[in-house]
């Protein structure tokens, strides 16, 4: 059985939208999807724990911000 996930880690989805294509469609069943469902986990929030790249934005703008003219922090914009 081949499973594409339609969604990433960080990503978006809303109540009853499929988040993964199963094939090849005979061997389908709620035993399959189920087993799908299992696996993915569907939170509120973006979480570092399972969104590598969440973490590297969260990085990113703490740089940003410790760059701007009103802070002027190098120190703190070179540990991030």
């Amino acid at each position: 059985m081949v499973i594409s996930l339609l969604v990433r880690p960080g990503s978006h989805a809303i109540d009853g939208t499929a988040i993964a294509v199963l094939w090849p469609p005979d061997r389908v069943g709620h035993e399959a999807s189920g087993a799908v469902n299992d696996c993915v986990t569907v939170g509120q929030a973006r979480s570092p724990d399972q969104d590598v790249e969440f973490e590297v934005l969260v990085l990113e703008e703490m740089a940003v911000r410790a760059l701007s003219p009103g802070t002027n922090d190098p120190y703190t914009a070179v540990n991030a």
